[in-house]
């Protein structure tokens, strides 16, 4: 498989109304905030996800990491296909 994704972070005006939300759901666990960033626990306690103030990306959207060989080679792909560099 090529380039996995390896984290997901949820943009939200409110974190303790989607650790509420995506534990009613979906029974996931937040872990301890640090600051204004909440983690989600997987299996085993690892942390997976978490949650940070939308600002550059608007709240209410995740945004998925992918484990890339070379960063800037892979920026340059996709601006080169279309894609925008927000962060």
């Amino acid at each position: 498989m090529g380039a996995p994704f390896v984290w997901f972070d949820l943009t939200v005006t409110e974190g303790g109304r989607a650790a509420s939300f995506y534990q009613d759901l979906f029974g996931w666990v937040a872990g301890p905030g640090a600051g204004v960033y909440q983690d989600w626990l997987g299996d085993g306690g690892q942390p997976w996800a978490g949650t940070l103030p939308g600002g550059a990306v608007p709240a209410g959207r995740w945004v998925p990491y992918v484990a890339v060989a070379d960063l800037d080679a892979a920026v340059k792909k996709a601006v080169d296909l279309g894609g925008t560099v927000v962060r």
